[in-house]
């Protein structure tokens, strides 16, 4: 943006009045009051000038864009065709910093939506903390991912791994300990609106959704609070995550909660990932509304998953490092998920991915054998995380997700 004029006048105003204490004539003086706005005029231009060539030799332009093949044993025509690749994802982001506040943005281009990734404003307080402002990813659990595979886990399929929401968000860092808090809001988008990239509770109204269920809750209201202690091989970590479900058709707000732990383990080239979460979706539901389900969603969908529930991740990974043209490292990993619903009736869900992650420069390959148990979008139903009755079998997945990166 330009400097407001306002600024111009200020800077002319105080010319004059040093020439005016100088004493000089008040003809004189109002004959050169052109001259010495036009030159205060310039001397800002030149300054906004200045400004916005050191702004833009701080932005930092990043991007990606992926592509994948798969066979599914649970799809009789892909199978025919032996396999389908297909574009996957284009991401553009912007990062920048001016005058003390640091912006980063990303947005995301899918071969069926697009979609904001993130979107903040950042601005350091001191040398160890800083506050956020904006969409930004919310502090629970195994950050950045739990995962080393690029279809992640369960957590991520409940809303509670790489989840960005619309609040604030303040961290700081106290000798080994690493603590987090936030307070969000809403999620980033209307409740309807499931063209989004994480994981929120969604009412089960307009286009994009597996669920006949009617439902109308929203997220608001949340708070987080992660504390990380940084161990001599690894990470010790507590998360709490507390928000209020506004129904609108009750107009009557419930409630959700949930508690992780983790614990993250460096030991050479090798990497263990283990957390424990337990959560609750308490909702206001109106007469003849099962409360047993809620509704949550993303890509262009929305489902139905267990309203309280309890997940186990246990992640195994180990480091090769290579020398072969230009592959410089090769990753093999073993994820695993485990959802245990409170309902009994329930069927619990499983997913296990083995694969290797190849890195080549600026290319990154993610090779996965996935074998899910009433996993969506792994051969289970819609009720996958909920009933877990349409598909209560174990179903395989071949994948190759490759990305360049730039």
């Amino acid at each position: 943006m330009g400097t407001c004029p306002c600024a111009f006048y200020s800077y002319a105003t105080q010319k004059l009045l040093v020439y005016k204490n100088m004493k000089m004539p008040s003809k004189k003086l109002l004959s050169m009051a052109p001259a010495i706005l036009i030159s205060s005029l310039a001397f800002s231009a030149d300054q906004d000038i200045e400004s916005r060539l050191q702004a833009l030799e701080k932005v930092n332009i990043s991007g990606s864009f992926r592509s994948n093949f798969t066979v599914k044993d649970y799809d009789d025509g892909q199978k025919d065709r032996s396999g389908d690749a297909n574009f996957n994802v284009f991401t553009l982001g912007v990062d920048t910093e001016s005058n003390g506040l640091r912006f980063s943005g990303q947005y995301r281009w899918y071969n069926y939506m697009d979609t904001i990734h993130h979107m903040y404003v950042a601005a350091k307080l001191d040398e160890e903390s800083e506050i956020q402002v904006g969409v930004m990813k919310v502090p629970f659990g195994i950050l950045p991912y739990e995962s080393n595979n690029y279809w992640f886990g369960i957590p991520y399929y409940l809303g509670f791994n790489d989840d960005y929401d619309s609040g604030i968000k303040y961290l700081t860092q106290s000798g080994n300990l690493d603590i987090q808090m936030g307070f969000y809001m809403s999620s980033e988008f209307a409740a309807s609106n499931a063209n989004r990239y994480s994981i929120d509770v969604l009412n089960s109204s307009g286009s994009g959704t597996s669920t006949g269920k009617v439902e109308s809750n929203e997220e608001t209201n949340q708070f987080n609070l992660r504390l990380a202690y940084q161990l001599e091989n690894g990470e010790l970590g507590l998360s709490t995550q507390y928000g209020q479900l506004y129904n609108s058709t009750t107009e009557k707000d419930g409630d959700h909660w949930a508690v992780a732990l983790h614990h993250l383990g460096k030991y050479g080239p090798i990497k263990t990932q283990l957390e424990y979460i337990h959560y609750e979706f308490n909702p206001e539901n109106p007469d003849g509304v099962d409360d047993d389900t809620i509704v949550v969603g993303a890509f262009a969908d929305k489902y139905e998953v267990a309203a309280k529930g309890d997940i186990a991740v246990v992640n195994l990974s180990y480091d090769v490092p290579v020398s072969m043209g230009a592959v410089s490292n090769l990753r093999f990993y073993n994820d695993y998920s485990h959802l245990v619903k409170d309902n009994s009736s329930f069927k619990d869900s499983q997913i296990n991915t083995l694969g290797v992650a190849v890195t080549a420069g600026s290319l990154y390959v993610n090779m996965d054998f996935i074998m899910a148990k009433n996993g969506i979008y792994g051969g289970g139903g819609s009720d996958s995380y909920s009933q877990g009755v349409t598909a209560n079998d174990w179903n395989t997945r071949f994948n190759i997700n490759a990305g360049y990166y730039f």
